[in-house]
């Protein structure tokens, strides 16, 4: 009895039987796939959304008017932007009418706008959907930096 005992042990080199194999393989394709999984979501968030973050020197309508009298809101939340939605991004820079969250005026201040457009195809013609108003230079440039890598 203990030498069939020794011979069902000693079978085990058979591929189909070698545990230790079949589970390398499958820890490897799931960390395979684990490592590669990362960096396609990280390449898909960056070329599909533009993060805003919500400070004070961040402002948003979607009620721009060519007479230039739109009233830009606080954003007062993040958003991420789906730029690849928008027809067309154009900017301006000028002063524009700043106000409270309820849309009352404020103030009039300095800064550079970002115009998101898109393309009405009823009327075949662009408007615009959504402009944002950065305060702080540094903010719109690295806005820029991001809109011109995408």
């Amino acid at each position: 009895m203990s030498l069939e005992t020794v011979d069902i042990l000693d079978n085990n080199n058979t591929p189909l039987m070698d545990c230790g194999t079949v589970h390398n393989l499958k820890r490897r394709r799931v960390e395979d796939e684990y490592t590669e999984q990362p960096s396609e979501t990280t390449s898909l968030y960056r070329k599909h959304f533009i993060p805003i973050s919500r400070n004070s020197g961040v402002f948003s309508t979607t009620n721009w008017k060519d007479s230039g009298t739109a009233i830009f809101c606080p954003v007062t939340h993040d958003l991420f932007l789906n730029i690849h939605k928008y027809d067309q991004i154009t900017t301006t820079q000028g002063n524009f009418f700043v106000g409270n969250v309820e849309g009352n005026y404020e103030k009039t201040i300095t800064g550079n706008v970002v115009h998101l457009w898109k393309h009405d195809k009823t009327q075949r013609q662009f408007y615009i959907a959504q402009s944002l108003l950065f305060a702080v230079p540094q903010d719109f440039a690295i806005m820029q930096k991001i809109l011109h890598s995408v």
